[in-house]
C-alpha cells in the first residue's frame, strides 16, 4: 500500500491510500505524516517540508514536501528571524506558486489545485508555523532544530548568503549587473532526494517529485 496525498473539491489536501505493490513510506514515516494530518492539511504539509527532509516519498507527497520547503525556504531567509517571526508578512511567491499548480503530479482532485488554492494554503502554512514557533517557546531556532538535525545550520547559512549580496553592492548600493562574477558566493544549490543545508535557503527546482516510485500501477489514475 502507498500513502498519496489528495484534495477535496473544497481545496483541502488530506491522505489517502492506494493499492500498491510497495510500501512508501516507510512504517515510520506514514505514522510520522498520519500523525502530522490529523491535525489538518495545512499542518501535515508544513511538517512534510520541516521534518520528511530525506524521507523517501512517493510522486504526490513529494509534491506537497516541496510546496512546504518553498514557504520553509521564503520563512528561513527573514531577517532576525528569532524576533520578527510572529510580525512578518511573508506575502506569497505567486509566480512560484502558479508554476507548483501547474506542475502538480497525478493525484486525486489534482483538477481543484490552482493558484488561488495555493495562496490560501500559503496563508495556512503562516499560521501554523507561528502556532508551531509559539508551542516551541517563542523560539523559530528551537522548533527548527527538533524538526530535523538540518535546520541547525540554515540560520546562519541564510544569514551568510545575505550578508554575501550586501557585501557584493557597490557604492551606490547597488547590486552587480547580472553575470558578473560575485566574490565570496561559492553557493551551490544541488537536487537530490535529501536536501542539504544550503539548498534549505532556497526552493527546489520545478517540477518537485523527489523519491519518485518507479512501476507504480494506482487503479482509476
Amino acid at each position: 500500500m502507498a500513502l498519496e496525498l489528495a484534495v477535496s473539491p473544497d481545496g483541502h489536501f488530506y491522505l489517502e491510500t492506494v493499492a500498491c505493490e510497495f510500501d512508501l513510506p516507510d512504517a515510520a514515516v506514514a505514522r510520522r505524516i498520519r500523525k502530522s494530518f490529523a491535525a489538518g492539511g495545512a499542518a501535515g504539509l508544513l511538517d512534510l517540508g520541516a521534518i520528511e527532509l530525506a524521507s523517501s516519498l512517493p510522486p504526490s507527497l513529494a509534491y506537497g514536501r516541496g510546496l512546504a520547503h518553498l514557504f520553509m525556504a521564503r520563512l528561513c531567509a527573514i531577517p532576525d528571524l528569532e524576533s520578527q517571526w510572529a510580525r512578518a508578512e511573508l506575502p506569497a511567491p505567486r509566480d512560484d506558486l502558479a508554476r507548483l499548480a501547474a506542475a502538480a503530479p497525478p493525484l486525486t482532485g489534482a483538477e481543484y489545485l490552482d493558484l488561488e488554492r495555493l495562496e490560501v494554503l500559503w496563508a495556512d502554512l503562516r499560521t501554523v508555523a507561528r502556532e508551531k514557533i509559539a508551542a516551541a517557546g517563542g523560539s523559530p531556532h528551537t522548533w527548527l532544530k527538533e524538526a530535523h538535525p538540518s535546520w541547525n545550520l540554515v540560520g546562519r547559512v541564510c544569514f551568510h548568503l545575505a550578508e554575501n549580496r550586501n557585501d557584493e553592492r557597490d557604492e551606490d548600493g547597488r547590486q552587480p549587473p547580472a553575470g558578473k562574477p560575485r566574490s565570496g558566493s561559492s553557493r551551490s544549490c544541488g537536487h537530490s532526494s535529501s536536501i542539504d543545508s544550503k539548498s534549505l535557503c532556497h526552493p527546489l527546482p520545478l517540477p518537485i517529485c523527489n523519491g519518485t516510485l518507479r512501476n507504480r500501477s494506482i487503479p482509476g489514475k
